[in-house]
């Protein structure tokens, strides 16, 4: 959907005048703020969490990133007296944050605008987000934080991809366009790293739950929420989710259940004159245990990869549960973890015991019957759920027409350790 910037201005350009900008806007917001202050609250912060919406893209026009506000506004007598919440939207207006605490006033939104920017910001540059988690660190030191990540997403796929994306799109035109600027998971990481470690990272995104991006992330967040498929438009029904998110111990589990439950429970229709209705593909990665789970992945895949690079990969994959069936050269089809390795393991000791590993990583995890594709606009199904893992991998392809994914996906750091990179030159 996204991605070239306008052809007068190179994205190394549009970085720096963003940067400026944003450093610019952040010393003007520093004089009229003490942010560089510790909150002067007396009772300890148990949890800030920071929602970050990117929403200078096609999400704006359904007003999506707005229900969403508002939702969280309408639960906002769930957050505790000691946890914060700050939302950052950046949509077709000017980039704005507020703060939401549980009004006292039933006639009061129970929003607080802190800040509106001037000018336009690019999102998706990490500085921005990194000066935010400033912001949020600096204005409420907490004991622990949590962010939700809300805008397009692709998963490990480069920004340089063009049209997709990794995650988010910022246009930087202050319009409904899917073409702009977009954040390298790296990137992310590299502007989480410096901050405490999250107790959880969620993606109201699409496609983003795979072990790629887990790995990538695992040093960064304890836990991460997120679908392997595309996730419906209307996103999380945050005034459901809002109360888990502030838990004593965030409660990944009840999050991913009562966003299964908004959709499953109820015939939730995708629009106006459409017979599909939503779907919800969720699950939790325990950060903790992925070092295990690359151990065993990495044994299986020298023992067993061969049979992948012997034949077209198609045909080895047929029938396995995947989130993008498209075949496409831009695409991946994201196939099931958990589907793809229990077709690849022959032994039944062998899967056995990468099964075990798997099962502490990915602990939790729900799933409607079907979920929608805006792609091919049709009901994808799961199918055997004994066979849904909740998160994807991407599997090396031998067919030629593959050749740019196979090149970007052994730039990721998970090929390099996961076994695959053995394969390479079968290829490459």
């Amino acid at each position: 959907m996204i991605e070239n910037l306008p052809e007068k201005e190179t994205r190394k350009t549009h970085r720096k005048r963003c940067t400026l900008l944003l450093s610019v806007s952040l010393l003007f917001f520093a004089s009229c703020h003490p942010w560089d202050h510790p909150s002067d609250d007396e009772d300890v912060i148990r949890r800030t969490v920071v929602v970050y919406m990117v929403a200078e893209n096609s999400l704006s026009y359904g007003d999506f990133h707005q229900q969403d506000l508002e939702e969280l506004l309408s639960a906002s007598d769930l957050i505790p007296a000691d946890c914060r919440l700050l939302v950052y939207v950046d949509d077709t207006d000017l980039p704005r944050l507020y703060e939401v605490r549980p009004s006292t006033d039933t006639k009061s939104t129970g929003a607080t605008l802190l800040k509106t920017w001037m000018e336009d910001l690019d999102s998706c540059d990490p500085e921005m987000l990194r000066q935010l988690m400033t912001i949020a660190t600096t204005l409420y030191p907490s004991e622990s934080y949590g962010l939700v990540f809300w805008s397009h997403g692709s998963a490990w796929l480069p920004a340089s991809r063009a049209p997709r994306r990794t995650i988010g799109i910022d246009n930087g035109t202050n319009s409904y366009g899917n073409t702009g600027s977009k954040m390298e998971i790296s990137e992310l990481r590299e502007a989480l790293e410096s901050f405490p470690k999250l107790d959880f990272l969620m993606f109201d995104a699409c496609f983003m739950q795979t072990i790629e991006v887990a790995w990538e992330l695992r040093d960064v967040t304890r836990y991460i929420i997120a679908s392997p498929a595309e996730i419906p438009n209307p996103g999380a029904p945050y005034h459901r989710v809002i109360a888990s998110m502030f838990s004593s111990e965030a409660d990944a589990e009840d999050i991913i259940d009562q966003y299964y439950h908004h959709y499953a429970d109820s015939a939730i229709y995708i629009g106006k004159g459409y017979d599909f209705i939503h779907g919800a593909v969720l699950s939790v990665v325990d950060c903790q245990w992925l070092p295990a789970l690359r151990d065993a992945t990495k044994k299986m895949i020298e023992i067993y990869g061969e049979a992948v690079v012997n034949v077209s990969t198609e045909t080895f994959c047929e029938g396995i549960l995947r989130y993008f069936p498209i075949t496409s050269s831009d695409i991946p089809e994201y196939y099931d973890m958990k589907a793809f390795m229990r077709r690849l393991i022959t032994s039944d000791d062998d899967l056995k015991q990468w099964t075990a590993a798997f099962e502490k990583v990915v602990p939790f995890r729900r799933t409607t019957e079907s979920w929608f594709t805006s792609y091919s606009r049709r009901s994808l199904y799961v199918g055997d759920i004994n066979e849904f893992g909740g998160i994807s991998m991407y599997v090396p392809h031998t067919d030629s027409y593959y050749e740019k994914l196979n090149t970007q996906y052994s730039r990721t750091s998970w090929c390099s350790v996961s076994g695959w990179n053995k394969y390479l030159e079968y290829w490459q």
